[in-house]
């Protein structure tokens, strides 16, 4: 290939290489550059040659130039791989690695400076895309331990409210929530929260969050700023507002068969849960709600094994202990037990069923309980006996209470017809003593029960009492 020829070849090489080639002066000034150079930048080599290299890097990187690269350039004779941003002729952003080699004269003075420009725009994404994903990895991972310090928890949780704490610390640190609450239906049907909440949380819940939280109980539901809170209920969008949240999502802890609870997450910002969030989130009210069925079968266990599955009321164990606690406690000095036993009760029974017994032992339950006062222990004994606890009362007002027992249980019964007769035996025993009282457990209910058959030898319907 001739000279001319090869020239060619060589400015084509220089020109269209693969990267932006240019040559500077030892200050920096451009010299050359190549028509790749001239394309990535939208200048033309008029434009360029002669102005100073750094006046094509963003602002923020000519600082970097003066007092880092020019100095390991000078001292080193080359760098490798210094990532500069530099500004197209239209403002936008080209993100360039650069390679510079110091040329030397034959004096081994610097002659010159040729300098490899790589566009890093397709790295600079792929390190955007490696950040995301590692961000993605370290939300996991924290989103993991959150269920993993939640599980352990929700293991030694005993009541509602340790719940609702876990739930709002799992929230919080799960998805940046500002804040959350666990919402639980009572008995009238609303939801109230669970454990403590301020002013601004109940505010909310009261102006516009409960009549939402209802509908989430067909999963999970999120309002991810004010103008869609504001498309749901003004009232919402106005207490959103007072509150100082933007957003909030919603999904049901159920504990089947009782209507689902809510958990809440709040946040101060408009917010939109990603997939792997939801999930967690739906994970978080899942485990909760098992939580819950566990709390309500301990519950039911513990009722069960202190009241009487029949009438609701404590049963002899409780009652028993009780006493026992009163007769020695200094701040009682007078205790009245009254036994009750139903005179007619087992002739009911037998005749017209047991259907029938045990909704005249309830109804009997339910009129004791409303013929004493707050303070009085009202106790199933066993079978058709009842037994009361009177504290901190003297006689007059222990016989009044048991007149008025007596008589609450001779009104008709509503299943029970006329040629029946239900009524009671009421025993009264009556202890005084300026010190805790000394009388016996034992002692005391049987100087009652004496009392109710005496009552009961006399004919029944009528009170009898004795005196410790």
């Amino acid at each position: 290939m001739n000279e001319d020829g090869s020239g060619r070849v060589f400015q084509d090489l220089f020109d269209h290489a693969p990267c932006g080639y240019l040559v500077t002066s030892p200050d920096g000034t451009l010299e050359r550059v190549n028509k790749t150079f001239t394309y990535w930048t939208g200048r033309s080599a008029d434009e360029l040659i002669g102005r100073p290299f750094s006046t094509l890097l963003a602002p923020g990187d000519v600082l970097y130039y003066e007092t880092r690269y020019t100095a390991l350039l000078h001292l080193h004779g080359e760098v490798r791989e210094v990532g500069f941003t530099m500004r197209r002729s239209d403002g936008a952003d080209l993100p360039t690695l650069v390679h510079a080699v110091v040329q030397q004269d034959e004096h081994g003075e610097p002659r010159a400076v040729r300098i490899v420009v790589l566009d890093a725009t397709g790295r600079e994404s792929q390190a955007r895309d490696l950040l995301a994903a590692r961000r993605d990895a370290e939300a996991a991972m924290t989103r993991l331990r959150v269920l993993e310090q939640a599980s352990s928890s929700f293991a030694t949780t005993t009541r509602p409210d340790e719940l609702g704490e876990v739930l709002v610390r799992s929230a919080k640190s799960a998805f940046i929530a500002a804040s959350a609450m666990l919402l639980l239906p009572s008995d009238d049907g609303r939801l109230r929260a669970v454990g403590e909440i301020g002013e601004d949380l109940a505010t909310l819940l009261a102006d516009g969050l409960e009549s939402v939280a209802h509908n989430a109980s067909s999963g999970l539901l999120e309002v991810a700023d004010l103008e869609q809170a504001a498309r749901i209920s003004p009232d919402l969008y106005k207490a959103l507002r007072r509150a100082h949240f933007e957003a909030f999502s919603m999904v049901p802890v159920r504990d089947d068969p009782r209507p689902p609870g809510v958990l809440v997450s709040l946040f101060e910002r408009p917010r939109r849960l990603d997939h792997d969030a939801r999930i967690v989130q739906t994970a978080l009210a899942q485990q909760a709600g098992q939580v819950l069925a566990r709390l309500r079968f301990q519950q039911e266990l513990e009722r069960r094994a202190l009241f009487d599955q029949l009438t609701g009321l404590a049963n002899r164990g409780v009652f028993q202990d009780r006493l026992d606690r009163v007769l020695h406690s200094s701040q009682s000095l007078s205790v009245a037990v009254v036994f009750i036993d139903l005179d007619g009760f087992k002739t009911v029974n037998d005749e017209l069923g047991h259907r029938v017994g045990d909704r005249v032992l309830t109804e009997v339950g339910a009129r004791l309980r409303s013929a004493v006062r707050d303070r009085d222990l009202v106790s199933r004994y066993g079978g058709d006996e009842f037994v009361v606890l009177l504290e901190d009362t003297d006689e007059h007002d222990a016989l009044a209470i048991a007149e008025r027992l007596r008589g609450v249980i001779a009104a008709p019964f509503e299943l029970v017809p006329e040629r029946y007769s239900i009524s009671a035996s009421v025993g009264v025993a009556m202890t005084h003593s300026p010190e805790p009282l000394s009388a016996g457990l034992a002692a005391v209910i049987r100087m009652a029960d004496d009392a109710m058959y005496t009552a009961k030898r006399a004919g029944g319907d009528r009170v009898s009492v004795s005196r410790v």
